[in-house]
């Protein structure tokens, strides 16, 4: 009688582009030794962002956090974002 044994891992990443921490990706692309202008590129787009609920109702405020979603980049970001989770 063989003595196998099943391992199952569940993630919840349903607000996954919600909770990207963009200082702490803007990091790990450093760290990755992207070229200089990339990283600014990149810094650029997803800095000094902000959103309003309901138009008349709200004033602006900045997004802390996130990935643009929609965006062909986004999920490349997310998956650099996340690259390194065997890791830890």
């Amino acid at each position: 009688m063989n003595n196998y044994v099943t391992i199952a891992l569940f993630l919840d990443v349903s607000k996954a582009f919600e909770r990207l921490d963009i200082q702490g990706l803007l990091h790990k692309l450093r760290k990755m030794n992207l070229p200089h202008p990339l990283t600014n590129i990149l810094k650029s787009y997803l800095s000094n962002r902000h959103f309003v609920v309901g138009q008349k109702h709200s004033s602006t405020r900045p997004i802390k956090a996130g990935c643009p979603q929609g965006s062909l980049i986004g999920p490349l970001l997310y998956n650099l974002y996340t690259n390194d989770m065997t890791q830890l």
